[in-house]
This record gives C-alpha cells, structure tokens and sequence, in this order.
C-alpha cells in the first residue's frame, strides 16, 4: 500500500523534477511517502535556487493536496504538515 502511494506521488511530478524520481526510485528499499516527499521537495527548492523561478505550480497544487490527505506525519511528534526530517523537537 505504501509502495503505491510513493508510485503514484511520483508519477504526477512535472518533467523537470525527472531526476530525482528516478533517484528515489532507484532507492532500495524504496523509501515511504514521507521520505520521497522530503527528497523531492529538497530537489525543488534546490533547483529553485540555483536556477530562480521555476515552473514548479503542478508540484506545488500536488504537493497541497497530499498534504490535505494527511500525508505529512511526522513519525516523531505526530505532528502535522511536516516529516521527521523537519521536525523542529528534534
């Protein structure tokens, strides 16, 4: 189930996050939906601010209504609308 999840947040990225798709792809094992999200979304703004704005809009709609659905929770606070890699008790 959670193997789909990442699949499907993947398929919808736009083309120029295509790098990194296939970085977490090539994960073993593949890493869950909290990971793939943090990853991509470091790729973003990364690419973000090397190369100014970017045409990132179908990412960010996507990435809102992920998180709407209750897919950033962090595993260490249990708090919402971030992953443990963010979480600021740590």
């Amino acid at each position: 189930m959670q193997n789909s999840r990442v699949y499907v947040f993947l398929a919808g990225l736009d083309s120029h996050l295509d790098g990194v798709r296939g970085r977490v792809l090539s994960t073993v094992p593949l890493p869950n939906i909290q990971s793939a999200y943090a990853i991509v979304c470091a790729e973003a703004n990364r690419q973000e601010a090397m190369l100014g704005s970017t045409p990132i809009e179908g990412t960010a709609l996507a990435v809102k209504k992920s998180a709407k659905k209750g897919f950033r929770k962090c595993n260490h606070c249990n708090g919402d609308n971030h992953v443990i890699d963010d979480c600021f008790k740590l």
